[in-house]
């Protein structure tokens, strides 16, 4: 989670008014005019500084590194490393090494 201070203006109705020092919880959505790729965030196998996921390529698993971009909740953007329609590891990578065999089971995807 990431906590910024932010400064927000808008009307104070009379009927139900704010108050000075309220705390409120705040989810700026930003729409996007393009398409991008997003991964689920258990899929990467390092941190955040150092980001890699594992392919599936041909039943094997090919250890990727990829770049990243915006966070999306649980999700977080690929700028590049990735193309739609890879095959990624969401869990047991730590059981995985590059070159390994692997069966992928499809999941339910969303596209944003």
């Amino acid at each position: 989670t990431h906590n910024y201070p932010v400064e927000v203006s808008l009307q104070n109705p009379k009927d139900k008014p704010l108050k000075a020092g309220t705390f409120v919880y705040v989810n700026f959505n930003r729409m996007s005019h393009q398409p991008i790729l997003m991964i689920p965030r258990s899929a990467l196998v390092s941190s955040v500084q150092n980001p890699q996921v594992y392919v599936v390529k041909q039943q094997k698993a090919e250890l990727r590194t990829i770049n990243l971009g915006n966070e999306y909740g649980n999700n977080i953007e690929v700028t590049s490393g990735l193309a739609a329609g890879d095959t990624i590891v969401v869990s047991g990578q730590l059981n995985l090494s590059n070159g390994a065999g692997v069966k992928a089971i499809p999941t339910k995807t969303s596209q944003q």
